[in-house]
């Protein structure tokens, strides 16, 4: 992973080295170190050589005196004494580490670490043995030091930041070299030697600080491609994955649960919708009854108005026919003088009869009408209750994506307006629960004997086999035939009305 900091004449700072070590977990090693001293002093004379290390082909870190721009460099790994001429890139004046381009070097070296030193981290610097001696083998005797880090603070400085570590030992030569952690990776550069005999309290400079300062000069920095984490870490890390897993689990767990309360919740209100339903139609079969009873009352009550007519009739007649007997008697007593008035009087009397009974015959006919239109009342009302046990109950039934059952009673269908179905559980007979179905979709009846299916002006229309019904046109429905309702496609089976119906 490259982290850019401007386009320079350097491609990168730390380089490709320490990739392959990461990758591989690599410990700590002295590969890549080198020593450096300023061009023109004696050749043989690498006693007071600074320390450095390899950042990228061909560039170099170690620790510069800031005024020389030349320099000579020997490679600590090579066996030869083989020099390197280096030119000064860039110089941070804080820390006294300069960034050197050595064309020739390009063997390993290191790379920065993604995350800095932290207190208590085990850290290992690259330390040269110093002695009397003057030559090239003496400047690479160098060797490895561990220890820990004992404190970072991040704004010493001038903002570049300290790390404080015991990663140095009396009489070891560690300034300009890296500071490495457990993964072999730089997390800081070596400024100060121990401040005591035991080395406690060597002072490095953030390898992120450092590459700060650089960055102003146009460079770059390539850092490892993963970060260096203990056993430990590793497992805290493997812990926290697996709560986050488990916490998904609970999350898609919980989800489902609520989308079940959810489908439990819509089950309700079907449920409450289908007793609402059932409630309608038994309420309208209680008035249908209680219709029934008025109309056989007003029939018992028209054939009790008829024979009351016709007995006061009768008695009428007879009190005439009394009236008419005892004149004649009347008459017959007067012989002769009144045989004239007798006659006047009884053709009088005959003329008044003979008008009662009329009269008494037209209020027989009256009541007989009324209970004859009662009797046909009554017929028509028993001739619909037959129509209705004759038209057969109709099953709907949906395959597929929507599979659905739905029974239209014969006796629904029946009725003058007939049974209407549709998505709206009010004011439909059989509901349809689809959203691409109108609330009142279509209508059945039946007349004549023939069983219709009328659309009732729907948003996405009726088809029978296919065929689309025009709509508020009755058209003849028959056993058999598939009957689209909007998104609904529905088998039409036609059953015989129940034996308690049809008798």
């Amino acid at each position: 992973m490259r982290v850019g900091f401007g386009i320079g004449v350097v491609a990168g700072l730390v380089g490709s080295v320490g990739m392959a070590g990461t990758l591989a977990g690599q410990t700590p090693s002295a590969d890549g170190v080198v020593v450096v001293l300023p061009a023109g002093q004696e050749a043989e004379d690498w006693r007071d050589g600074a320390l450095g290390f390899v950042a990228d082909s061909g560039l170099v870190i170690a620790a510069v005196v800031g005024g020389p721009t030349e320099y000579v460099v020997v490679a600590v790994p090579d066996t030869g004494d083989v020099r390197y001429e280096a030119v000064l890139l860039a110089h941070d004046v804080g820390s006294g580490l300069g960034l050197l381009s050595v064309p020739g070097v390009a063997f390993a070296g290191y790379r920065f670490a993604l995350v800095g030193a932290r207190v208590g981290q085990e850290v290992t610097s690259v330390a040269r043995e110093r002695g009397d001696s003057a030559g090239v083998a003496a400047a690479r005797r160098v060797g490895l030091v561990s220890g820990t880090v004992q404190e970072v603070d991040t704004v010493a400085g001038g903002g570049r930041g300290l790390v404080r570590h015991t990663a140095s030992r009396q009489g070891a030569h560690s300034v300009g070299g890296p500071l490495l952690n457990p993964c072999g990776e730089v997390v800081a550069v070596a400024v100060e030697p121990g401040a005591d005999s035991l080395g406690a309290g060597a002072v490095a400079v953030p390898a992120s600080g450092l590459a700060a300062r650089f960055a102003m000069d146009g460079l770059s920095v390539l850092t490892a491609d993963e970060a260096c984490l203990s056993d430990q870490e590793r497992r805290l890390a493997g812990q926290e994955a697996e709560i986050a897993a488990a916490r998904a689990r609970a999350d898609s767990l919980e989800a489902a649960a609520q989308a079940e309360r959810e489908a439990a919740d819509a089950e309700l209100v079907a449920v409450q919708a289908e007793r609402e339903r059932l409630e309608a139609e038994a309420q309208a079969e209680r008035r249908r009854i209680a219709e029934l009873e008025r109309a056989r009352d007003s029939l018992a009550q028209a054939g009790d108005s008829a024979a009351s007519a016709a007995e006061r009739a009768r008695q009428a007649t007879e009190s005439q026919r009394r009236t008419l007997l005892q004149r004649i008697y009347i008459g017959a007593g007067v012989a002769g003088l009144a045989i004239l008035l007798i006659l006047w009087l009884g053709l009088r009397s005959s003329r008044r009869a003979r008008r009662a009974a009329a009269e008494a015959g037209r209020e027989s006919a009256r009541a007989q009408e009324e209970a004859r239109a009662a009797r046909v009342d009554l017929a028509v009302h028993h001739e619909r209750e037959r129509a209705a046990g004759e038209v057969p109950d109709i099953v709907l039934e949906g395959e597929g994506d929507h599979p659905v059952t739905v029974r239209v009673p014969g006796r629904a269908i029946a009725r003058a307006d007939g049974a209407v179905l549709g998505r709206s559980p009010f004011g439909s007979q059989a509901v349809l629960d689809h959203p691409e179905v109108s609330r009142s979709h279509l209508r059945i009846s039946a007349r004549g004997g023939v069983v219709l299916v009328e659309d009732l002006g729907s948003t996405n229309g009726t088809t029978l086999d296919g065929v689309l019904v025009p709509p508020g046109v009755p058209t003849p429905l028959e056993d058999g035939v598939r009957l689209g309702a909007g998104g609904l496609s529905l088998k039409v089976t036609m059953q015989g009305a129940p034996r308690g119906e049809r008798d």
